[in-house]
């Protein structure tokens, strides 16, 4: 599956070549709204790309969604669930 722009959902990235994989989440960081007056107009929202290292289990780090969208995988929630398990053992 191949998705052009970015969307928000979750996926798994290599952190470094070879490295394994990591947890990723595309969030909306501001969520797009319907302005309602004389002429209705949409603001766009912002997404945050967001990932979990294995060093620290609370804190999120932010990564540069334009640079790391291309090589983001798509999975479904149950595996994010999953390489988050794993990364506490």
């Amino acid at each position: 599956m191949l998705i052009n722009q970015p969307e928000p959902g979750f996926y798994k990235k290599r952190i470094r070549k070879r490295g394994p994989w990591a947890p990723v989440k595309v969030r909306w960081k501001v969520k797009p709204r319907l302005l309602v007056s004389k002429r209705e107009r949409t603001i766009p929202g912002v997404l945050e790309c967001v990932w979990a290292p294995a060093t620290n289990k609370v804190k999120w780090h932010t990564l540069d969604l334009d640079r790391a969208w291309l090589t983001l995988h798509p999975i479904t929630k149950d595996e994010f669930e999953w390489l988050i398990a794993l990364k506490s053992l």
